[in-house]
């Protein structure tokens, strides 16, 4: 699994003249990974390239979680 820190770090590590702390890299983070939630929230679906699609389909019942794989993934996990 990917942690959060890991991708503190990886934001630090990749732009170190502008990301300077902990800090301003961890609220980065943050609000990176809030965009999707706040688009489920809102009823909108979230595609993450080369992952798939992630979506609340209702017909299956109140607010359940629907995804579909990218079909790069799925070849990926194939091979």
């Amino acid at each position: 699994m990917i942690g959060k820190q890991a991708y503190i770090h990886a934001l630090k590590d990749s732009y170190p003249d502008m990301i300077k702390d902990k800090a301003l890299a961890e609220q980065i983070v943050d609000i990176f990974f809030s965009i999707p939630i706040k688009a489920l929230e809102n009823g909108d679906n979230v595609e993450i390239p080369g992952i798939g699609v992630i979506k609340i389909d209702k017909s299956k019942g109140a607010n359940c979680l629907s995804y579909e794989p990218a079909g790069a993934l799925i070849k990926c996990i194939r091979k």
